[in-house]
């Protein structure tokens, strides 16, 4: 499997369990979302408990006579209605398993299977070994005391006995004898409590949002003591919020959330460095859940999730999966944080620094990077993910210089091979200490940002580089729309067009790079240099328009117009905690520290060309 690859799980031989918390209107079968336009609402079907089903795929399997809802709906009967209210109260695992159990009823009624082909296809695909009450008295019990432990789940099987009573009184009352003859075997109490015991075992969450674990963690040591690691071996993140440009943070809520049951999962082995994550892919239209692959896995490699919070200490998972398990964990990851790294082989530190390297743990990946390094110095691909965790952290000059050697190792690599034509094609700029240039200027923010009010370039200039820019990406066949994979925008990245990059180089170095010692106060004696800079391209009409607020990589940003604001309608960029809005005129720009949060403001009408600049201090 390939990184990002999606494998949907078989939907004859799943059950999904969807949760009373959606955000929005929800098919109840299929978790199909619905907007509030009229089509839509012609789409579905509500039933009189409320909840709603596609009309043309779901609302005939669920609804109908022996349909799954049908079965459960709470309209049916007054034990139903206590059966849910019991299932608040108390366990809503009892909710999911009636659902279940309504699914097999319903599959059953609707060819010749045997209820015993049913049970054993159960029994081969769902193995939980112990039965709920042991399972959840384990779970939700902090106490070690075995006689506790068994007082609880005396009381755990009580309520797992009166709920199954409360919805054996609907079942009775919903079904004709001739059909309860007929379900006899699965209207039984142990294949009930098999059920709920399977759904604390091996459901997974799903969601319709992707999740990022934050970075609670951090492994190495900050007072510049030696990590144990580094011991034992020898000597030898983008802020991004997708939100409109107007707000800065938004606490978006998934569509939806759930818990997904499918034979398929119960065959994944458990990992704090897991290959696959559970998720929903979701539209409109439709909706596929299945599990996407975090990494490349070779087909030798078993296959591995977790169920369990990934951030937490390895102490706190260990009680966590005892809880959940009845085991601890001893993958790569568990032995690393215990400090058993004879356990952990080169390759699986490389595994384990990627995985912190995606999940903001910056300063363990760092030295996760370096140990594996130790082993093998000229793994150019290594290097490269070195030079970005360094780059995450701030430290520049270092990531660069990383850059520099692995390029040396390997000339042929594709990334290093950019980023070395890229460091050399710019010049930098040295701080003096009596800088010579004459900008005048804006304050909009002391020591933060600054709006240059005179045309630091010319008309024409700028005019020159967006014909030069255009007549290029003609030639190439169109502009860039993935260099930057957090922050997308449509750009050319300057170093690719000979005439606008000497240009760049010589207002880089009279007037941009003495503007930003003056203003930010640099030091003499220090090189001011680009890690990117780029054109970008609005467009109202035909692509990107607008910007999400974000953050830059490095210690200062510029934002250089290239056409006037009445060539275009809307636009400039927006600094949401200052509640501020900046329109350079053509031929200014607008300098900043590259930490605050900043947003292109959509454009209405016309086209609105920038060129964007990432400077750091080294």
């Amino acid at each position: 499997m390939s990184k990002g690859d999606f494998h949907k799980v078989d939907s004859s031989t799943n059950f999904l369990l969807l949760q009373k918390n959606s955000s929005r209107q929800t098919c109840g079968n299929c978790l199909r979302l619905f907007g509030n336009c009229d089509d839509d609402k012609a789409s579905f079907i509500r039933c009189d408990c409320g909840d709603i089903f596609c009309r043309r795929d779901c609302a005939p399997h669920a609804m109908r006579e022996l349909g799954w809802h049908s079965i459960l709906c709470s309209n049916r009967s007054e034990p139903m209605l206590e059966f849910y209210e019991y299932c608040r109260r108390s366990s809503e695992s009892f909710t999911f398993a009636a659902k279940v159990l309504a699914q097999l009823l319903s599959a059953m009624s609707e060819c010749e299977t045997s209820v015993s082909k049913i049970q054993l296809s159960w029994s081969e695909q769902f193995d939980p070994r112990h039965k709920w009450s042991e399972l959840a008295a384990r779970a939700n019990w902090e106490c070690t005391d075995f006689y506790e432990f068994v007082r609880r789940a005396c009381i755990l099987e009580h309520q797992i006995a009166d709920a199954w009573d409360l919805l054996k009184a609907h079942l009775n009352n919903r079904f004709d004898l001739e059909t309860k003859t007929r379900f006899a075997e699965l209207l039984d109490f142990e294949m009930y409590a098999d059920i709920v015991a399977s759904i604390q075992r091996f459901a997974v969450a799903i969601g319709t949002e992707k999740t990022t674990i934050p970075p609670t963690r951090q492994s190495p040591s900050q007072n510049g003591d030696t990590h144990p690691a580094l011991a034992h071996y020898g000597s030898k993140f983008d802020i991004h919020p997708k939100v409109s440009y107007h707000c800065a943070i938004m606490n978006k809520l998934p569509d939806y959330c759930g818990f997904l049951l499918a034979p398929i999962l119960t065959k994944f082995q458990h990992s704090c460095n897991p290959s696959v994550q559970v998720e929903a892919n979701s539209t409109l239209s439709q909706v596929k859940y299945g599990y996407i692959a975090l990494r490349e896995i070779d087909q030798m490699e078993p296959i591995s999730l977790t169920t369990i919070p990934l951030h937490s200490s390895v102490s706190a998972r260990d009680a966590s999966l005892l809880r959940q398990l009845g085991k601890v964990c001893v993958c790569s990851r568990c032995s690393w944080e215990r400090e058993d790294f004879g356990r952990v082989s080169p390759e699986q530190m490389k595994q384990l620094a990627l995985q912190a390297q995606e999940e903001g743990r910056y300063s363990e990946a760092e030295l996760l990077f370096h140990c594996t390094l130790l082993h093998n110095p000229h793994d150019t691909d290594v290097l490269h993910a070195y030079g970005v965790t360094l780059l995450s952290q701030g430290k520049w000059k270092l990531a660069h210089s990383i850059w520099q050697l692995a390029f040396k190792v390997d000339k042929a690599h594709l990334w290093l091979s950019k980023q070395f034509n890229k460091d050399v094609s710019y010049a930098a700029y040295l701080c003096r200490k009596c800088p010579e240039y004459y900008v005048s200027f804006q304050t909009i923010s002391i020591d933060e940002i600054y709006l240059t009010t005179n045309s630091a370039i010319s008309p024409s200039a700028c005019s020159s580089w967006i014909k030069t820019a255009e007549a290029h990406a003609t030639n190439r066949g169109g502009w860039d729309t993935d260099r930057h994979k957090s922050v997308a925008t449509t750009d050319l990245p300057i170093h690719e067009i000979p005439s606008v990059l000497r240009e760049w180089n010589l207002i880089f170095g009279q007037i941009i790079g003495p503007f930003i010692q003056e203003r930010f106060r640099v030091d003499g004696d220090t090189n001011l240099r680009v890690h990117d800079a780029f054109i970008v391209k609005y467009d109202a009409s035909d692509g990107q328009c607008q910007l999400p607020v974000h953050t830059d990589q490095g210690h200062f940003s510029i934002t250089l117009s290239l056409n006037d604001p009445i060539q275009y309608k809307g636009g400039g960029t927006i600094f949401p905690e200052h509640e501020f809005i900046v329109r350079p005129k053509c031929g200014d720009f607008v300098a900043f520290r590259s930490y605050l949060t900043h947003g292109g403001v959509p454009i209405t009408s016309g086209v609105r060309y920038i060129v964007v600049a990432f400077l750091y201090l080294s």
